[in-house]
């Protein structure tokens, strides 16, 4: 079972679900945005192990760096392979595949929740693992 991350529009039931390996693999650029961790403080990124609420500023944000993987990843091999975690015990960089189809279409699908929020005026509130 793989570790999962929700972005959901506030007060709706709309939502996209991303794994873990691809969020870490993105993670360097999302923290190009600043969000509300926890109702409380104002950060850079996502929040990986709570909630964060992103503005509609920073939601706009976030749809040019998505757009800009999704562009990346377009020029792809049919099969991904990403970078992961380090595995100390074995002294390797663990390697994760993913059909690019998937992968593109979950990118769009992102995008998509993204400016639909931006044109209902709603901020987007993020579920870390």
């Amino acid at each position: 079972m793989s570790l999962i991350h929700v972005f959901k529009i506030e007060d709706s039931n709309e939502c996209v679900q991303v794994e873990d390996f691809v969020m870490l693999y993105m993670q360097d650029s999302i923290d190009w945005i600043e969000s509300e961790w926890d109702g409380i403080n104002k950060k850079s990124g996502l929040d990986y192990y709570g909630y964060s609420k992103i503005d509609v500023a920073n939601i706009k944000r976030l749809i040019k760096i998505i757009g800009a993987w999704k562009s990346l990843f377009e020029n792809s091999d049919e099969n991904i392979q990403l970078t992961g975690m380090f595995i100390i015990d074995e002294g390797r960089y663990e390697k994760k595949s993913v059909k690019k189809v998937s992968l593109l279409k979950k990118l769009s699908d992102l995008i998509v929740l993204f400016e639909k929020a931006v044109t209902l005026g709603k901020n987007i509130l993020y579920e870390g693992i």
